[in-house]
């Protein structure tokens, strides 16, 4: 019983957590939104560019629904009279590695975006990239100093 009580917040934490980390992919992907355009792109870059974007985002369709399957899927756990321990482990790990194909699938179309780049976009792109993950990082501190 004491460690059915130990999972639950436990599962929780973990599927918060997991939800944190793409929030804060999606801040980064905000923060960067508006870099391509002062990067000056050529049209051919900005047409590989959309292609590749969009192929991912064709492909991450799948992942949100799955997503949304987990989510409802907590809830029931959640308000289950007892917690079946080997269904949480099962949506645990699926969820981690969903989670895993979103994130690897943005950083290859970053990486190939990037080899895209003409030295001095590269130059920009990566300044850019350094001034955003400082503002989420600092926005991360100070959210914990506040709690």
């Amino acid at each position: 019983m004491f460690n059915k009580l130990l999972v639950l917040p436990t599962l929780v934490l973990t599927l918060a957590t997991s939800q944190i980390a793409l929030a804060r992919g999606g801040e980064f992907a905000n923060c960067m939104k508006n870099t391509y355009k002062n990067l000056n792109l050529t049209p051919e870059q900005q047409t590989k560019i959309k292609t590749m974007k969009d192929q991912m985002m064709a492909g991450l369709k799948d992942k949100e629904v799955q997503m949304k399957a987990m989510h409802d899927e907590v809830k029931t756990l959640i308000q289950a009279d007892t917690l079946d321990e080997s269904k949480l482990d099962a949506l645990v790990n699926q969820k981690k590695d969903v989670i895993g194909t979103m994130m690897k699938s943005k950083i290859m179309m970053r990486h190939e975006v990037y080899h895209l780049l003409t030295p001095k976009q590269k130059e920009q792109f990566i300044a850019k990239a350094e001034k955003c993950e400082q503002q989420i990082v600092k926005r991360f501190e100070d959210s914990d100093d506040a709690g």
